[in-house]
């Protein structure tokens, strides 16, 4: 009596379980990766743009250390860094933007379950080029400001 119960009760969780399953989200690992990726982007953005806040912020910094010092102020110096740290920022909200308006296409395109193929990386090698030239300015102006 009570094995005929339990066995009852077992089959009863499986039949729940597999009406579930026929239940599940359709493409589901599709759209996990694709929010996985979004998630990721979003965070490189934030992290863009913290690094252009650090970069204006380190500036205003050594102009006040160097006034307390009595130095005279570096006019094309500050000038650059503010470049640089506005144009970091700028660059980390563009990769926001270009994460939010691919990860919309992508669900969309899970949705219709339509392979996208062609140029879906151009806006990835785009947005790494700029930040790969910020970098390089970013550096060339160290080693100028180094070299004085």
């Amino acid at each position: 009596m009570m094995s005929g119960r339990i066995l009852s009760t077992i089959r009863s969780c499986i039949a729940k379980r597999e009406r579930r399953a026929s239940v599940m989200i359709k493409n589901m690992r599709d759209r996990l990766a694709n929010e996985r990726t979004y998630l990721a982007s979003l965070r490189t953005g934030i992290a863009v743009m913290a690094f252009g806040f650090l970069v204006e912020r380190f500036n205003i910094f050594l102009s006040y250390i160097g006034r307390s010092l009595g130095a005279t102020p570096l006019q094309s110096g500050q000038s650059a860094a503010r470049i640089i740290g506005v144009g970091l920022i700028g660059v980390g909200v563009l990769a926001m933007l270009v994460s939010t308006v691919r990860y919309a296409l992508r669900e969309r395109e899970i949705d219709r379950e339509i392979e996208r193929k062609g140029l879906a990386i151009l806006p990835d090698i785009a947005l790494g080029l700029l930040l790969a030239a910020l970098g390089t300015f970013l550096g060339f102006y160290l080693l100028h400001i180094g070299l004085r």
